[in-house]
């Protein structure tokens, strides 16, 4: 489990992250939401270790707990094949070539173009890439940002069917898009940012029934109350209310 408790995070006069508490647990796959500017980044870079906090604190119960991630911004190096990035990291990190990265590649029907130089990828391609290196060694955790931008439907759709298949080995997945509408029957929960606040928490249980939603509302939107997204919204319905 990684705990986020009241991480708050400044940069000069600007509050970037306001007091945010998250808990993200094995097995499940954690959304977090929002507009450009709302926090995400900050908060991405924090539990990454790149940034520090102004305060609070970002603790793991596995002390050697490995994270993979993945960045909105390819920055791979053209001269270099794909098949070359995923040889140097697992070199860097001293692992074989995992299962999860061959069932990407398979997945994704990938096995020639990773003998190719990164310079002739499509924008798709290099996204693609940049997924098999975040799942790399097998990660416990998996940061993934905007990972089905550039991709088209049906990889999307295959995505989602591995993530889900992922964290059923005990691993966790964050994730931060702005493709809403894929995340309804992937997200555990969806965590709502504004302004560097958290507004809304969506628990989203698949019972029986069907996808029962639990919210938790900050104090920061006294006004909100689960009646004001209608009977069973999706995270596209509560986006659209919150940032409206």
């Amino acid at each position: 489990m990684v705990n986020i408790e009241q991480v708050s995070k400044t940069y000069r006069h600007v509050r970037a992250l306001n007091e945010i508490n998250i808990q993200i647990e094995k097995g499940k796959i954690i959304c977090l939401v929002g507009p450009n500017g709302s926090g995400k980044s900050s908060l991405i870079k924090i539990i990454l270790g790149l940034s520090k906090a102004t305060s609070g604190r970002v603790s793991f119960d596995q002390p050697d707990q490995t994270i993979g991630y993945l960045t909105e911004l390819s920055a791979l190096p053209n001269g270099y094949k794909g098949e070359d990035m995923l040889h140097k990291l697992e070199t860097l990190i001293g692992v074989k070539r995992s299962k999860n990265v061959d069932d990407l590649i398979k997945l994704f029907g990938m096995q020639e173009f990773i003998t190719k130089k990164i310079k002739t990828y499509s924008k798709g391609m290099q996204k693609k890439i940049g997924l098999l290196l975040a799942f790399t060694g097998d990660p416990d955790l998996v940061i993934l940002d905007e990972p089905f931008e550039g991709i088209d439907t049906i990889d999307r759709d295959k995505l989602s069917i591995f993530l889900k298949h992922y964290i059923e080995k005990d691993k966790s997945v964050i994730l931060s898009t702005h493709i809403l509408h894929e995340l309804d029957s992937l997200c555990s929960s969806a965590h709502f940012l504004h302004h560097g606040n958290l507004v809304i928490s969506l628990d989203t249980q698949n019972e029986h029934s069907g996808f029962q939603r639990k919210f938790h509302f900050s104090h920061l939107v006294p006004e909100l109350g689960t009646t004001d997204f209608g009977e069973n919204p999706t995270i596209s319905d509560i986006y659209r209310r919150i940032y409206q």
